[in-house]
């Protein structure tokens, strides 16, 4: 929508570059651990490396788990208008 497009951009996501890539740009994905939909694609990536980025995220030591920082609860919280 022009308004999901407009809060990417906000971010510093470049929506028009991620349509060049040549991974799909979003798609649903069924985790194969925890057996939950979640996003996958070049969308998914730019708004994980911008998390990680902005430390709204961090990684768990050997593993793949990330945790959500106080600060990332705070900002994702505005940005996306989520309850977490």
């Amino acid at each position: 929508s022009p308004n999901g497009l407009n809060a990417l951009s906000t971010l510093g996501i470049d929506f028009a570059e991620l349509e060049t890539q040549r991974r799909q740009l979003a798609v649903p994905c069924l985790d194969w651990s925890e057996r939950r939909a979640h996003l996958r694609g070049s969308l998914a990536a730019a708004i994980l490396t911008l998390a990680k980025k902005k430390e709204w995220v961090v990684g768990v030591i050997d593993s793949r788990a990330l945790t959500l920082t106080a600060k990332g609860r705070r900002e994702m919280s505005t940005i996306f208008g989520l309850k977490l």
